[in-house]
């Protein structure tokens, strides 16, 4: 079959809607194979969770590399450098969140 077959044959099957039988095989076609899906955790438990992450990715990181800087910190040092780090942690938890909420069909 060449192209130009083709080409005519595509323009000529748009021009021809389908029949009722036609339209219920290909309706059982696709709803044949689908299944119910489980909705996702809420916000606050998916912030939950990547907060956990990043304590746990912490808690690695010290136990793998000591404490040997945390003495040279000041008192407002340790507040600025964990207070931003938990600042952003946060901020990447709740963007992470909204980012999954935007996903079509994941909330029930």
């Amino acid at each position: 079959m060449s192209d130009e077959e083709l080409r005519r044959l595509l323009a000529e099957g748009t021009q021809v809607p389908p029949d009722e039988k036609r339209l219920a095989e290909i309706r059982a076609l696709l709803t044949s194979r689908l299944t119910p899906v489980r909705a996702l955790p809420s916000n606050p438990f998916l912030i939950t969770v990547s907060l956990a992450g990043f304590v746990l990715i912490c808690l690695l990181a010290t136990m793998y590399g000591g404490h040997s800087g945390w003495h040279v910190l000041s008192l407002l040092q340790s507040i600025i450098y964990f207070g931003t780090f938990l600042s952003l942690a946060i901020l990447f938890s709740i963007a992470i969140a909204a980012l999954i909420e935007r996903i079509p069909n994941c909330r029930a």
